[in-house]
């Protein structure tokens, strides 16, 4: 007597081959929302994190809050993320640099960084004539 398997075998291949695709889909759906979480709680501050310091270093005396261009971005900062909570302090920073520094302090400060990686405290100074008051 002889036994077929061979329908039993077909169903159970296409079986495991649909079950593969699902798993196929799940895999990479997960793998879009996160990087799409990623780019908005994480990647985004910091790349808004860098930018202010580009911005400081190229003006030490210009504006150091950035707005929000994304809704993305404004429900981050509403929430209260880490991220956000190191965005606010960079940002007051900046603005205490701004005060520190004056006019006079902005623009050998604005230089350094923008020419050096780090801070060389020998870079030569200038001469200015002010009213303190």
């Amino acid at each position: 007597a002889a036994f077929s398997l061979r329908s039993q075998t077909r169903l159970l291949a296409g079986l495991q081959l649909v079950k593969t695709f699902v798993i196929m889909l799940l895999i990479v759906g997960g793998s879009v929302a996160f990087n799409a979480d990623a780019q908005v709680y994480v990647i985004g501050p910091i790349e808004r994190m860098m930018a202010l310091v580009e911005k400081l270093s190229e003006n030490p005396l210009g504006a150091t809050h950035l707005d929000p261009t994304y809704d993305d971005d404004k429900k981050v900062r509403d929430q209260g993320y880490e991220t956000v909570l190191l965005e606010q302090t960079l940002e007051r920073v900046g603005e205490l640099l701004q005060v520190g520094f004056g006019a006079a302090g902005a623009e050998i400060i604005g230089k350094n960084m923008a020419v050096h990686s780090s801070l060389n405290p020998m870079v030569p100074g200038k001469k200015i004539t002010a009213i303190y008051g």
